[in-house]
């Protein structure tokens, strides 16, 4: 790789690197969002009004249901762990 590449590619980086894309304020396309309470329940406090393509409920339906309802308990085992960071080596808080 020449010079001018190297230089390219290193400041594309750095641009990628600055873009505040945890601050976009939407939802990629293939993703759904869901607030839970972090009572042991994990209750659904709010929901995107895309996550009737998920579950089979729609976002006002999903509302006051606890996760294990929703998605069932070993799917809920499983978000449990990750967003424990245990699934990715970072300690967190687990659920009640």
């Amino acid at each position: 790789m020449n010079h001018l590449i190297q230089q390219a590619l290193k400041q594309a980086i750095q641009v990628c690197a600055g873009e505040p894309i945890h601050q976009i304020g939407n939802i990629q396309p293939h993703g759904a969002l869901l607030v839970l309470s972090t009572d042991h329940l994990r209750t659904v406090l709010q929901a995107s009004t895309n996550i009737d393509c998920f579950i089979d409920l729609p976002a006002q339906g999903a509302l006051g249901n606890s996760l294990v309802e929703l998605i069932g308990v070993s799917s809920a085992l499983q978000s449990y762990e990750c967003c424990s960071g245990a699934c990715c080596g970072i300690t967190g808080t687990k659920p009640d």
